[in-house]
């Protein structure tokens, strides 16, 4: 039978492993896991690949003709590369530094920005033609027919007749111009690329005449877009966006941009039928929905047919044109998974809203253009679909969704009439700039957007006019988040500055807008959401009167109120005392209290359905926090914690980051943290917290487990943990053990168990006894007794005891079943082995040879064990057949004067309590030599 032991400073108890049998956990925690390696294969390997380290200054393909042609200014040369196999089948030095290249028809034209020359290239014979002198250094070229456009570092663009040779300066000053052409409508594309508000134009090259510009950012323009321009026969892509190519102010997709720099716009590579590549990935043109991600952000990119991507980008560590086969048949889309009360998703909330009339709640996601129709009985989604270019904001008002698309110059309009069948008609409204938040007025659709020029609007449904604030006395911009339309008053209010004076403002629906402040802010109170509930104004961390009034001032920023309660990112308040109601189990980004009472409250990326607030509480509980954590301290010097702490997750362990245990006191407050190791996940699910050598805080009475949860890229502490003992090695086990047998015979046991109180009872603790076998506890409790007694005696009348029971074992166990790690064994005296006398042990110290320990008195098959002062097994050996003794041979057993352990087990019964006896002095000549 193993034994595990547990010293005090008087006394030395025999304890036994035991083995767990608790609700929750349905197998024997092991000691040891096998690690099981993740095989997995990459799948972002290059189909093709050639090495380029010269480097593309411009590219672009003929598929047809199954070429793509580079220019290298480090090299001065044109490549004729084929797609079949990356092969270099020509390559021509073209002229001083090529840097940009187009094409019309069977001929190429290069860019030369070292000389003042475009250099022609004839694609059949892969020749050089006769160079064109233009008597600038030109670092762009665009072709048509007729036609060629270049422009120059000095804000300049040409345009070259090429049937009589004569140029024209384009009447437009841009840096760093690109050019694209509509050659059947004579119009010339020229998109500035150099500065932080770079335009798009539209000229008639005919006539040298400006046609259209955009108007994107209020007019500001694009910041930094890529040098590349395209035209596809209806739009223009350049910044990133998807422009009318009949009217640049109306902008119709945009595509996203990822990772650190995924508030810039993207860098659009090319266009190829339906898709569009841009440095990270590919996406549908229509919709502007991501099909498939780059392996590598790239600098130079072509689109080939089914799926082909040839990529080169100069930083990577390839320095290689690389061919990639990506799989463009399945869009992008919100992933969620629902779970009866709440629903989670695989891509941040941009924006929600509902009401009381509506079963639903209405989602949008600029992360995957998509309106998101969500069931409040069960939080199921029951309709997903694309709406649009990167929608940021939604309203609901009499059964219409209002929905801002921030990548478009449009709001789009739903009828929620057709929420869950087919595709929901929209109506979509042009504005001529891109808004960030809406707010519907019956007819009156307000809006303003994310650029830092631009300013609040109006659009009429009715009339389809816009109309801007010609008040100047009203903020031209109102702060983020600083409007609100009052359904009750039918008015609008918003909060902005005018001459840097702070103020909520009514807005005045007349033409053009006018409105009034109704009173001043103070001037920290520049940020926040405006909120009016019950006839008073909220905003920032303040409840306002109609009048200006300050009532009071909530801990934190207010995101929503109704009636008595007022929602923080991280608790609810209330509306009156100002005070705290309810802790949040996550820092939230809104809320909505329906007419029943219901709550539900949104993060990034879920909403959640609470019928009240004592639900809140209960969902912390059951979701958010581990569940049945219990120590298992294999140190046994007291105050000193070593061995595992298992429990099982929370239920939404998806949501959780990490788990902190600490030590905590009488009132449940940390005073000290448990050094863990490591952390591993048991096949069952559990988890298996590693411990090394933690020094117990003199105050601590019990553990406690807190959870953090994920928010963004960091997380958030829920302040309720969950105690459990503080089970230190042998300070939980009883004292002074006694069973007392009465009667002891097979199958019946009769007598008295007795105990003193551990040194350390657990509050909320049991006493139980079991059965004991030679492996561990087994069967039902005989009895369980609570603690808190100055003494415990049991009368015990055991019928039918099974023949496998050696004994009884008091466990000190939390009612729902979890155990501590060592148990007090007390055996039967018929299967107790009586331990050895003294005077029967003879110890040997020798000087060169082995120690020797002899055990007299013995019968055949008598095991005896030696032990060190600390309690390791240091030798062994059995009584032979015949024998009355046996000797145990230790190399070293210890030097004078230590203590060693010595027990005897019979064959058929327990090992005996241990016999301390003492290291004699080294015995003189001793013979032999050690090994």
């Amino acid at each position: 039978m193993q034994l595990r032991q547990a010293i005090s400073k008087t006394t030395l108890a025999w304890l036994i492993m035991l083995s767990l049998f608790f609700s929750g956990l349905h197998t024997t925690i092991p000691h040891a896991h096998a690690d099981t390696a993740a095989v997995t294969t990459d799948k972002n390997l290059p189909v093709k690949s050639l090495a380029f380290s010269q480097g593309i200054s411009d590219w672009l393909a003929d598929w047809d003709a199954g070429y793509m042609y580079a220019v290298s200014s480090s090299t001065n040369k044109l490549y004729f590369i084929r797609a079949a196999d990356l092969s270099i089948q020509k390559e021509i030095v073209v002229g001083s530094q090529p840097v940009s290249i187009a094409r019309n028809g069977n001929t190429l034209f290069v860019a030369l920005s070292g000389a003042t020359l475009i250099q022609p290239v004839d694609l059949i014979s892969q020749t050089l033609l006769t160079p064109i002198a233009i008597n600038v250094h030109p670092i762009s070229v665009a072709a048509t027919s007729d036609y060629l456009f270049y422009g120059t570092s000095n804000w300049e663009s040409y345009a070259y007749n090429r049937s009589n040779g004569t140029n024209v300066k384009i009447n437009t000053s841009q840096f760093g111009a690109v050019f694209a052409a509509d050659e059947s409508k004579h119009i010339l594309y020229v998109g500035e690329t150099g500065t932080s508000g770079s335009k798009l134009s539209a000229f008639n090259y005919l006539t040298n005449t400006l046609v259209s510009s955009s108007n994107y950012n209020g007019g500001y323009g694009f910041a930094y877009p890529n040098s590349k321009l395209f035209f596809d026969g209806n739009n223009v892509f350049f910044g990133g966006s998807k422009l009318n190519a009949g009217d640049l102010t109306e902008i119709n997709g945009a595509y996203k941009r990822y990772g650190g720099y995924s508030y810039l716009i993207s860098k659009i590579l090319d266009v190829n039928g339906n898709y569009v590549l841009t440095s990270q990935s590919v996406f549908n043109k229509e919709t502007g929905v991501k099909l498939a991600d780059l392996p590598y952000e790239i600098s130079s990119g072509l689109l080939g047919s089914s799926g082909t991507v040839y990529v080169y980008d100069s930083s990577y560590s390839h320095n290689s044109i690389e061919a990639f086969q990506l799989d463009l048949s399945h869009s992008y889309a919100m992933q969620s998974s629902s779970y009866g009360s709440y629903v989670k998703m695989s891509d941040p909330i941009s924006s929600w809203t509902t009401d009381d009339s509506s079963p639903y709640l209405y989602v949008v996601s600029k992360a995957t253009n998509e309106l998101l129709v969500i069931r409040k009985s069960d939080m199921s989604i029951v309709k997903q679909q694309v709406v649009g270019a990167n929608p940021t904001d939604i309203k609901l008002q009499n059964d219409k969704l209002f929905i801002a698309l921030k990548g478009e110059t449009h709001i789009v309009v739903a009828d929620t009439i057709y929420e869950t069948g087919g595709a929901t008609q929209i109506v979509r409204y042009s504005l001529g700039s891109n808004p960030d938040f809406v707010y519907p007025a019956n007819n009156l659709i307000y809006y303003w957007s994310q650029d830092s020029v631009g300013e609040m609007r109006v659009y009429d449904s009715v009339y389809g006019t816009n109309r801007s604030l010609a008040d100047k006395s009203l903020p031209m911009k109102f702060n983020s988040g600083g409007a609100f339309y009052d359904t009750v008053t039918s008015a609008i209010y918003g909060v902005g500055n005018v001459y840097y004076s702070n103020s909520i403002f009514k807005i005045t629906p007349t033409t053009p807008l006018t409105g009034e402040a109704i009173f001043p802010l103070n001037s920290l109170e520049y940020s926040g959401k405006l909120l009016k509930d019950e006839n008073e104004f909220f905003y920032g961390n303040k409840r306002y009167s109609v009048t200006g009034v300050v009532y009071g001032t909530y801990p934190d920023s207010v995101l929503y109120a109704k009636g008595s309660l007022v929602f923080g990112q991280k608790a609810i308040y209330d509306r009156n005392t100002f005070l705290k109601l309810e802790d949040l189990p996550f820092p939230i980004t809104g809320a909505f209290v329906g007419g029943d009472g219901q709550i539900f409250l949104s993060t990034k990326l879920g909403i959640y359905r609470f019928s009240s607030l004592s639900d809140i509480n209960s969902f912390i509980h059951t979701q958010l926090l581990p569940k049945k954590p219990f120590l298992w301290d294999d140190d046994t010097q007291e105050n000193r914690i070593s061995g595992h702490i298992y429990m099982k997750p929370a239920g939404d362990k998806d949501s959780i980051s990490r788990y902190q245990i600490n030590f905590l006191d009488l009132n449940q407050k940390p005073v000290g943290y448990m050094n863990i190791m490591n952390v591993t996940t048991l096949a069952d699910g559990t988890l298996d917290f590693k411990l090394n050598n933690n020094s117990v805080p003199e105050e601590a009475v019990s553990l406690g487990v807190f959870s953090y949860v994920k928010v963004d890229d960091s997380e958030s502490i829920i302040n309720t943990p969950v105690v459990f003992p503080l089970w230190d090695t042998p300070t939980y086990l009883p004292n002074q053990v006694t069973l007392t047998a009465d009667k002891d015979v097979s199958g019946e046991f009769k007598g008295t168990l007795q105990w003193k109180p551990a040194k350390k009872e657990t509050a909320g603790t049991i006493y139980r006894v079991y059965y004991i076998n030679d492996d561990s506890t087994f069967g039902t409790p005989l009895v369980e007794v609570a603690v808190g007694k100055a003494a415990y005696s049991l009368q015990l009348d055991l019928k039918q005891v099974p023949n496998s029971a050696y004994g009884i074992a008091i466990v000190v166990e939390t009612p729902d079943g979890r155990q501590a790690n060592y148990i007090y064994p007390k055996f039967f005296s018929r299967y107790t082995t009586p331990n050895p006398a003294t005077e029967s042990i003879t110890l040997v110290k020798n000087a060169t040879s082995n120690d020797t320990v002899t055990v007299n008195g013995l019968q055949a098959g008598d095991r005896i064990r030696v032990y060190n002062a600390n309690l390791s097994l240091i030798g062994q050996a059995i009584a032979g057949t015949g024998a009355n003794s046996v000797t145990v041979s230790i190399i070293n057993f210890g030097l004078p004067g230590e203590t060693l352990y010595v027990t005897k087990q019979n064959i058929g019964k327990t090992e005996s309590t241990p016999t301390q006896v003492i290291v004699p002095p080294i015995k003189a000549g001793g013979g032999g030599s050690r090994e």
